[in-house]
C-alpha cells in the first residue's frame, strides 16, 4: 500500500470515528431533551396541575381571559354562593335592630325559602361577569328582576360586596391532605378596607382543586358594611337640604302639570300641549339638570357612591321619560308615549330602591362593631 492510500485510509477512519461520536452525542442530546420534556410534562400534569396553587392560577387566568368554563372547573360556585348567602343573610338580620324576635324568625324562614333562587341567580351573575367583564342585572322574565321574590336583588348584590372587591395578592396557602386554606388579600374599593380572605379549597376525586367557600366571609362583611352604612348616612345628611328643596319644587311642578292636563274627554288640546311643552322645557327638565349638577358637587364619603350613582340614574331616567313623553305628545307617536311610560316605571323602581337603601341604613345606624 502506497503512502497516499495509507493516509487516506487513516483519514477516513478518523472521520468515521468523529461522525460516530457526533451521532452518539446527538442521540444523547435528543434523549436528554425528551426526558426533560417528559419530566416537565409529568410534573405539570401529575403534580403541579394537582395543587391548590395551580387552581388559584387558573382562576385568575379565567377571570382575566373571560373564560367562564375554566372558572367553573376551579370554583365550586354552588357551594361557595350557598355558604356566602347564609353568611350574608345572617348579617342582614344582625344589622337590623328594628326586627322583633317574631319578625326575625319570619325573615329567617323567608331567606331559607328563597335560598335556591338567590344562590343560583348569584352564581349566574358571577358566571356572566366572567364571560362579559360586566356586572349585569337580571332582566327580561328572570324571577330575580325587581322584587318578584320579595327582596331587591340589586340591594342584595350591593351588600355582598362583590362589585367592590378587588384581588390584591395571594398571601399564603396551607395544605392539609385533601383540604387547603388560601389566604387572599383583597381591597374593598368602595370603603378602602383591605382584608385577608381565607378561602377553603377542596380536592376532588380526579385530583383537581377547587375554591369551595370563604370561611371568614362574614368577618369581611362585618368590616365593610358598617363603614358602608355610615357613609350613606353621612351623604344623605349632607344632601338633605338639597333634596328637600328639589322635592318642594317638584311638587309645585306636579301640581302645575295636573292643572294643565286636566280634561273632560282625556284628549289634550293644542294649547294644553303647548303649555305642557313650556312647563317641561323651561322648568321641569332644566330643574332636573340643575338638581343633578348640585348633587354632583356634594362630597361622597366611602360607602355612599352607590346612592349617588342611583340618584344620578334616576334623574337621567326622569329626563329621558319627559323627553319621550313630550315628543310623543307633540307628534302623536304612540311608541314615544309607551317608551316614556316604560322609563317612568324604571324611574319609580330606582326611587324605591334608593328609599329602601336609605331606610335600611337609617335603621342600622347603631350597628355593633363585631370583631
Amino acid at each position: 500500500m502506497d503512502d497516499y492510500t495509507w493516509e487516506r485510509h487513516i483519514h477516513e477512519r478518523r472521520y468515521n470515528r468523529r461522525k460516530k461520536r457526533h451521532k452518539e452525542r446527538l442521540i444523547l442530546g435528543i434523549a436528554v431533551i425528551l426526558l426533560f420534556v417528559l419530566g416537565t410534562w409529568t410534573w405539570y400534569f401529575f403534580f403541579h396541575a394537582r395543587t391548590p396553587e395551580f387552581a388559584l392560577s387558573e382562576i385568575q387566568s379565567a377571570i382575566k381571559n373571560r373564560d367562564a368554563e375554566t372558572f367553573s372547573r376551579y370554583v365550586n360556585l354552588p357551594l361557595l354562593t350557598a355558604k356566602a348567602y347564609d353568611d350574608l343573610t345572617n348579617d342582614l338580620l344582625a344589622f337590623d335592630p328594628s326586627l322583633t324576635p317574631q319578625s326575625r324568625i319570619m325573615y329567617e324562614k323567608f331567606y331559607v325559602l328563597i335560598r335556591p333562587q338567590m344562590t343560583a341567580g348569584t352564581a349566574d351573575i358571577i358566571q356572566r361577569r366572567i364571560d362579559t367583564g360586566v356586572w349585569e342585572q337580571p332582566s327580561g322574565t328572570n324571577i330575580l328582576k325587581g322584587q318578584q321574590l320579595g327582596i331587591d336583588f340589586y340591594r342584595f348584590m350591593m351588600m355582598t360586596q362583590l362589585w367592590d372587591t378587588s384581588f390584591v395578592s395571594i398571601e399564603s396557602i396551607e395544605r392539609d391532605g385533601s383540604m387547603a386554606v388560601a389566604t387572599i388579600h383583597v381591597r374593598n374599593d368602595e370603603t378602602g378596607i383591605e382584608y385577608d380572605l381565607e378561602v377553603d379549597m377542596e380536592k376532588s376525586a380526579d385530583g383537581r382543586w377547587q375554591a369551595a367557600y370563604i370561611r371568614n366571609y362574614r368577618g369581611y362583611l362585618d368590616a365593610c358594611i358598617p363603614v358602608q352604612i355610615a357613609g350613606m348616612e353621612e351623604y344623605v345628611k349632607n344632601t338633605d337640604d338639597l333634596v328637600k328643596s328639589y322635592n318642594i319644587s317638584a311638587r309645585k311642578q306636579k301640581a302645575k302639570f295636573a292643572a294643565i292636563t286636566n280634561t273632560t274627554n282625556g284628549t289634550l288640546s293644542k294649547s294644553q300641549i303647548n303649555a305642557v311643552d313650556r312647563l317641561l322645557s323651561n322648568e321641569t327638565i332644566p330643574g332636573l339638570l340643575e338638581y343633578k349638577e348640585e348633587l354632583a358637587k356634594a362630597d361622597i364619603p366611602p360607602g355612599a357612591h352607590i346612592i349617588a350613582e342611583l340618584r344620578a340614574q334616576s334623574i337621567d331616567t326622569t329626563i329621558d321619560a319627559w323627553t319621550h313623553y313630550l315628543r310623543g305628545l307633540k307628534t302623536g307617536n304612540q311608541e314615544e308615549l309607551e317608551t316614556a311610560e316604560t322609563l317612568h316605571k324604571r324611574e319609580l323602581e330606582l326611587d324605591m330602591r334608593i328609599s329602601d337603601i336609605i331606610h335600611r341604613a337609617a335603621v342600622s345606624r347603631n350597628l355593633p362593631n363585631i370583631p
